[in-house]
């Protein structure tokens, strides 16, 4: 979700003087903390720590669509909060006015270079943690397909990493999950033309091949 709670709806920008929040409620992959408080007035999120709820729910909705025969394409991440407008930033978890850790992001959008430079250790890990956690809950569902990202139009090397992880984790549980490439035409020609990478594609999303990066 851009936001926790429909208090944001109209996008304003404003920290909010209290935590009465109004549902319907768009719950994050991250746990909350007991530290402080973030912009939405809820106390901020602790990045190592996930939300249980959040991931039961996703796991119960993967094994719904495989008893109807239905596919469940999982993105991992969300791109819009990152580029659009402040009002969609200014929730986001890894904003650190919202978390408990250090993430390194500008506090102002648009953030996507940031959260995307994996060069840097601490969101290096906090990405690392977060992909094997999703893997972890939904790798066994063979009706699952893995997304980087909605609306990705990042980098090659953030999919280098986000594809090298789930190779990672295969390698050490013995189970296998199937990979979808999402991105402009660049980044999925060169990962595809990958001989360590391109082989492990399973499928591949044409929805932004009309964005150019130059």
């Amino acid at each position: 979700g851009l936001w926790f709670d429909r208090r944001r709806d109209n996008h304003d920008t404003e920290k909010r003087a209290d935590d009465r929040v109004q549902p319907p409620f768009l719950e994050q992959p991250w746990a909350r903390s007991s530290e402080g408080t973030a912009w939405d007035g809820l106390p901020k999120y602790d990045l190592t720590r996930f939300n249980e709820w959040y991931f039961s729910r996703l796991k119960e909705f993967a094994t719904l669509c495989r008893a109807k025969g239905c596919i469940l394409f999982h993105n991992f991440y969300m791109q819009h909060a990152l580029l659009e407008q402040q009002a969609h930033y200014v929730d986001f978890p890894w904003r650190p006015a919202n978390c408990a850790q250090d993430t390194g992001m500008p506090d102002s959008f648009p953030a996507a270079n940031a959260f995307y430079d994996v060069t840097d250790p601490r969101r290096r890990e906090l990405h690392r943690a977060y992909i094997r956690k999703c893997l972890d809950e939904l790798g066994d569902q063979t009706n699952v397909v893995h997304l980087a990202s909605e609306e990705y139009t990042g980098p090659v090397s953030f999919m280098q990493f986000w594809i090298d992880t789930i190779l990672e984790w295969q390698q050490q549980t013995g189970k296998r999950v199937k990979i979808g490439l999402v991105g402009t035409k660049d980044v999925v020609d060169a990962l595809l033309a990958d001989p360590s990478r391109g082989p492990h594609v399973s499928v591949i999303c044409l929805s932004y091949w009309w964005y150019n990066a130059d």
